[in-house]
């Protein structure tokens, strides 16, 4: 093996070399990693929304009634996204028989109770719906704890489409319901419940 002897001044220049590639390469490293931060804090941003900016109305004391695990709550607002890649919303029109998927008579809650619908981008998973859901409805309090919001977020099934939901209510008084996910399609029976004998 042959070692080519450099001089001094050719070692500096082979190192300058060497370190300035290196800082090329950490740029860009950063660049991209920047960007992709930056594009992801973009999209929740646009998504996110306070509930302490929605409407403030009185939960409707006749009419069907909405219970969140026993509590009577006023319907706030609803997202709603498509499940996969290539799903689309539901028109407006069909919003109420959609929301009646959910839960039964809660298209006439929809009517009574006039909520903010804000319509999502396509979602690939029920986790990671629910958990950017529940990260850009910005709640006060521990996730709703001791305050009159709650919410609840996960997947549902409607004229054979599949669509992901997150519902946030608001309760007359201070409540510890905070966020509930819905693991499995008929998990939104065991939280809400329409009651129409208002």
């Amino acid at each position: 093996m042959i070692l080519v002897e450099l001089p001094p001044w050719a070692w500096q220049i082979v190192l300058l070399l060497a370190a300035l590639v290196a800082i090329i390469l950490v740029l860009r490293i950063m660049r991209r990693l920047r960007g992709r931060r930056t594009t992801r804090s973009i999209r929740d941003a646009d998504l996110a929304f306070d509930v302490e900016d929605l409407p403030a109305q009185p939960r409707p004391r006749s009419g069907p009634q909405l219970e969140f695990y026993n509590v009577p709550v006023r319907l706030a607002a609803i997202v709603i996204a498509p499940a996969g890649r290539d799903g689309t919303n539901p028109p407006a029109e069909k919003m109420p028989d959609v929301m009646d998927e959910i839960v039964p008579g809660l298209r006439h809650v929809l009517h009574t109770h006039q909520p903010e619908i804000r319509r999502w981008p396509p979602q690939l998973s029920t986790e990671g719906f629910t958990r950017r859901f529940f990260m850009c409805v910005l709640m006060p309090g521990d996730r709703g704890k001791g305050t009159p919001w709650c919410a609840i977020a996960g997947r549902f099934e409607a004229g054979g489409e599949s669509y992901m939901a997150g519902i946030v209510c608001c309760s007359d008084a201070d409540n510890n319901l905070a966020q509930i996910p819905v693991t499995r399609t008929g998990g939104w029976l065991d939280v809400l419940r329409v009651r129409r004998d208002s």
